[in-house]
């Protein structure tokens, strides 16, 4: 898939054609992919074999859509990943190399075949989890910096599941200082406010001085699930290894302590702040003078303390390993 960068129409904001393109790909994927109800039709001509297979058809992912704008506790649509590779093998294999970058995508795309589906109902955020991923499930003890930002799949043993909490998706945000709302701030695994007030006489860049608006803000259901390698799977002599898996809207309370699970979806990376503050301490977000526009400016301001890192599998789709045929355990 061409990667391709266009200037917007207006305010000069940069567009990528190659997110814009797994959109509206991903859109027409749910809207056209087409599978048999039955594969019968052996000892007849090949028109009238064709002709049985056409009538056979069903639009698969639009009778999902449709199920799921009537469902008010989820939004989720779950999606075979060998039918996408078949309908669009492009598409998937950039899914796949590239899932952290183009997941905001394929949820938009979501949407707007949802739109398409009940033009008439308004779409709020939807949820994609990809099943079937035939790659090789990998251990914890595999997870490694070359699995971050890609599609991979994950197998453990879950140790403890957290309660179900209210997850803030998309925010809208009142600047403290003028006043001015800022809407559909998307949030990067963390709290996160609008940057600056777009509100020239003010220039609000504190992050303190924004009040979130819970009435116009999107939230989701979400949950942290602790998982640890396999008993069979330690190696000798070794301590188990665990990580931290967060699940969102149906995939919450899918699976309870002591299931062995299978887990699709991505590694992220996050700072540890943990790490930063030694024993005794709590970290602290302090005020800082100077050049404001310097930006990043490393380990500069922390002293010798060692900046560390924890890795979190975001899952798009979990189930218990070994289910029965058909068993999706919504």
């Amino acid at each position: 898939m061409a990667r391709g960068v266009a200037a917007g129409s207006s305010g000069g904001v940069a567009q990528d054609e190659t997110e814009q393109q797994v959109k509206e790909r991903f859109c027409r994927f749910l809207l056209e992919f087409r599978r048999a109800r039955s594969r019968r039709g052996s000892g007849v001509s090949s028109s009238r074999k064709k002709r049985r297979v056409s009538e056979g058809e069903e639009l698969v992912y639009v009778a999902q859509l449709r199920e799921v704008c009537g469902d008010e506790e989820h939004s989720t649509v779950t999606v075979e990943f060998g039918d996408l590779e078949a309908f669009d093998g492009e598409l998937a294999v950039a899914i796949e190399v590239e899932y952290y970058r183009f997941e905001r995508f394929v949820r938009l795309g979501a949407a707007l075949a949802m739109s398409e589906v009940r033009p008439e109902e308004e779409v709020g955020q939807v949820f994609v989890a990809f099943r079937g991923v035939t790659r090789a499930a990998r251990k914890l003890r595999e997870l490694n910096a070359s699995c971050v930002g890609r599609l991979v799949v994950a197998k453990g043993t879950v140790t403890r599941t957290s309660d179900v909490r209210p997850e803030l998706l998309s925010g809208t945000f009142t600047c403290l200082k003028c006043g001015l709302q800022k809407a559909d701030v998307e949030q990067q695994l963390r709290y996160t406010v609008p940057t600056i007030c777009a509100n020239q006489q003010c220039n609000n860049a504190s992050p303190a001085a924004w009040n979130l608006e819970v009435g116009e803000s999107t939230f989701s259901d979400w949950q942290r699930i602790r998982v640890q390698e396999s008993p069979e799977e330690i190696p000798a002599g070794s301590l188990p290894r665990s990580f931290e898996v967060i699940v969102r809207d149906a995939m919450v309370e899918r699976v309870k302590a002591g299931d062995k699970i299978t887990a699709i979806g991505a590694l992220c990376v996050m700072p540890d702040s943990s790490g930063l503050a030694r024993a005794g301490e709590t970290a602290v977000a302090q005020r800082t003078t100077g050049d404001l526009t310097q930006g990043v400016t490393g380990t500069k301001l922390l002293g010798s303390r060692e900046l560390t890192y924890k890795l979190v599998f975001v899952a798009n789709f979990i189930e218990p390993a070994g289910l029965p045929a058909g068993d999706e355990r919504r």
